[in-house]
């Protein structure tokens, strides 16, 4: 009884550890360098500059340089992503065909690092 526990116990240590090593492998699938996109700010040339490193250094297309019309903030409004940085990310990755290709994006100096809450449904925020 003990060795049959023991068997059983070696057993599923064994497919546990094959089936997380399966998901390990899964999830760390390389980027290559034509599925990254890089956002940066068009009126900051330290956006600007940092974007045009990391494609050179990284090997990433200068195509794939995404300039966005924002100020240069920590923060931007709710409505601002959704009227302007959106619709304009959108378009940008339609008039380059990259919809299927993208997987990852870059942000650079000057890219707001937070959107602003949505107002809550029934107030006039």
């Amino acid at each position: 009884m003990i060795v049959r526990c023991g068997v059983s116990l070696s057993v599923t240590f064994a497919v546990l550890l094959f089936d997380t090593q399966m998901a390990v492998n899964e999830c760390a699938a390389e980027l290559k360098p034509d599925e990254i996109a890089i956002i940066a700010v068009r009126t900051s040339w330290q956006s600007r500059e940092l974007a045009h490193y990391y494609a050179r250094t990284r090997g990433i297309p200068e195509s794939h340089i995404c300039l966005i019309d924002v100020p240069g903030q920590r923060n931007l409004p709710r409505d601002g992503w959704e009227q302007n940085v959106r619709p304009g990310i959108r378009r940008w990755i339609a008039e380059h065909n990259l919809q299927a290709r993208l997987r990852c994006f870059v942000t650079t100096w000057d890219v707001p690092l937070k959107i602003g809450r949505s107002p809550r449904k029934g107030t006039n925020d």
